[in-house]
């Protein structure tokens, strides 16, 4: 699997505006975040590394 893909803007603020509801609703309440991975004992992103991403996918490609 490649480590990078294209993204349309539509693409990149869509994932922006998820991230930010997931920073914003779920990070400040640990456990929940276990109902949406795939994956036994997440380690999800803090709330620091969500803004980190969020800022790397407003930047162009």
């Amino acid at each position: 699997m490649p480590d990078t893909i294209a993204l349309t803007s539509r693409e990149r603020q869509t994932i922006r505006a998820a991230l930010l509801f997931w920073r914003e609703e779920n990070v400040p309440h640990p456990g929940v975040q276990e109902f949406y991975f795939d994956v036994p004992d997440p380690d999800p992103l803090s709330a620091d590394e969500v803004d980190e991403l969020r800022s790397r996918l407003n930047q162009p490609p």
